[in-house]
């Protein structure tokens, strides 16, 4: 359960200056019941977080304290003391430089119905984004952060780490010993231009037409695979027995993709059901030829009676007379 206090950031301030003026640490607990202990090691913040009994805080909660601590990398790990032996101690991760920002104009986005703006730091390059939506988000160098964190980011935040090329070792040693024969050092290509080249690249007719014949072989066969298990399913589910669902399945063999008929043949809704399949898809192949030899009369026609009326299989009762006779 991250933590509930208000003003967590001053809060987190106002132990630190305390412990500062005191020299020793000081407690506070959270709405939440997550006890906090706040304390200085010469200028560097440390801060232990604990809950009563046996549970343990969050990684969330620990991340959340940190930040709202002034940690830009918050570090945290097990660390008993003497008010719990499942504390932990919270300590700064981050050993890059810091910047003062000054932020340019703001560049508006729009990301189909998503709006936000980005800025850009032009001391150090540093960029922060705000979309605003149905789940706003907040990054920083494309980081997620929150609302607050940012706020205090866009004041004094981490500089992003600058991405460099490594440099062959040949053109170093040219460059070094100031050599006239420098090898020219052409950089990787981006996406972009790989992208680009792999359009203008000519293309190979016949192998793509072998392909495209390949793909049209595959889909024939995968398609015929899912429709023995259609058949089968006509016999038992009354609702795949409606020609509007019928209709509806072929129309998606015929058309789907590729991909999506081999996903569904890997599935493991097919792979148990064909061998279930297969028997009445072989019977409904064979039926016309078994149909051939029977023979045109199986069994004979019931013979009519001659007489208009059917006898009575029943006996009459005698009389008494005859009886006693």
């Amino acid at each position: 359960m991250p933590p509930t206090e208000a003003n967590l950031p001053g809060v987190l301030d106002d132990l630190f200056a305390a412990a500062a003026a005191r020299g020793n640490g000081v407690r506070h607990k959270l709405a939440n019941g997550l006890r906090l202990k706040a304390g200085l090691r010469g200028e560097r913040r440390l801060l232990l977080v604990w809950r009563s009994g046996d549970r343990l805080p969050s990684a969330t909660e620990c991340e959340i304290v940190g930040h709202d601590a002034g940690f830009f990398q918050p570090r945290y790990q097990l660390r008993p003391c003497a008010e719990s032996p499942n504390a932990f101690l919270i300590t700064e991760g981050y050993r890059g430089d810091v910047c003062e920002h000054t932020w340019g104009p703001t560049d508006p986005l729009q990301m189909g119905k998503v709006k936000g703006e980005r800025c850009v730091c032009t001391h150090c390059g540093a960029q922060w984004t705000r979309l605003d939506g149905r789940r706003p988000t907040t990054t920083y160098n494309g980081q997620k952060v929150r609302p607050a964190v940012l706020e205090r980011w866009q004041v004094r935040g981490p500089v992003p780490p600058q991405i460099t090329e490594e440099v062959p070792a040949e053109v170093l040693e040219a460059l070094a010993e100031d050599r006239a024969d420098v090898p020219v050092y052409e950089p990787a290509p981006s996406w972009r231009d790989r992208k680009a080249a792999k359009k203008a690249a000519p293309v190979d007719r016949e192998a793509e037409a072998r392909q495209q014949a390949r793909d049209a072989a595959e889909r024939k066969r995968l398609s015929g695979l899912l429709g023995l298990v259609d058949f089968w399913c006509i016999f038992w589910d009354p609702w795949f027995q409606r020609a509007t669902v019928i209709a509806v399945r072929r129309d998606y063999l015929k058309g789907a993709d590729l991909e999506d008929l081999r996903a569904e043949v890997r599935g493991r809704y097919f792979q148990q059901t064909l061998p279930h399949a297969l028997p009445y898809v072989l019977l409904a192949l064979r039926w016309r030829h078994v149909a051939r030899a029977l023979p045109e009369v199986a069994t004979p026609a019931p013979v009519a009676s001659k007489r208009g009326r059917k006898a009575s299989t029943t006996r009459k009762p005698r009389s008494r007379k005859a009886a006693a006779a």
